[in-house]
């Protein structure tokens, strides 16, 4: 039980010669402030620790949430750039084949299946192969070019890839009809 709240004052320093006397401090607090018990009425202890914990819990599974969500939106990112990567690869190896199927200075026709591995900046690690079927039909000859270009995030072979290596194929079929037929 608190005693009688009885108020004291703060010390006052005593005047040295020829001055006036200095309060430290003028405010008055109750006897029993410091006790953990306030006149009787117990102090709630340990809700804050109890709070910070749960908040610590909260905010933990928040931030791994949003790692992972971040994580998962870098891989996905990562995979549409190899596709993106693979379809110009694959319009590549169809632009050179339409060269070769209309040369500038000789008859259309369809050459041999062509592979192609690019090293130029953005196209570095992908490769195209592009094949050509031809046929002719009411004397209209038709080149038909199928190119499939490919590309790897490195550790992939022509079989599989390893383990954390990405690959993306995409695959390209472009109509070609011969000048003046």
């Amino acid at each position: 039980m608190c005693p009688e709240p009885s108020l004291h004052r703060s010390h006052v320093v005593p005047a040295q010669a020829g001055t006036q006397p200095v309060a430290i401090a003028a405010d008055w607090m109750p006897a029993c402030a410091g006790m953990t018990s306030i006149c009787g009425l117990r102090r709630p202890a340990g809700f804050s620790l109890m709070m910070v914990l749960f908040l610590l819990v909260v905010v933990s599974i928040l931030v791994a949430a949003l790692t992972r969500l971040n994580a998962g939106g870098q891989a996905a990112m990562a995979q549409e750039i190899l596709s993106v990567r693979a379809l110009f690869a694959a319009e590549t190896g169809a632009q050179a084949m339409a060269m070769s199927v209309f040369p500038l200075n000789g008859a259309a026709a369809c050459p041999a299946t062509q592979s192609r591995a690019y090293a130029q900046p953005g196209l570095a690690g992908c490769r195209s192969e592009t094949s050509c079927a031809s046929a002719t039909a009411g004397g209209q000859t038709v080149f038909s070019l199928t190119s499939t270009g490919e590309c790897s995030s490195g550790g992939c072979g022509a079989a599989s890839c390893t383990a954390g290596a990405e690959q993306s194929r995409r695959r390209l079929r472009v109509q070609l009809r011969a000048p003046g037929s």
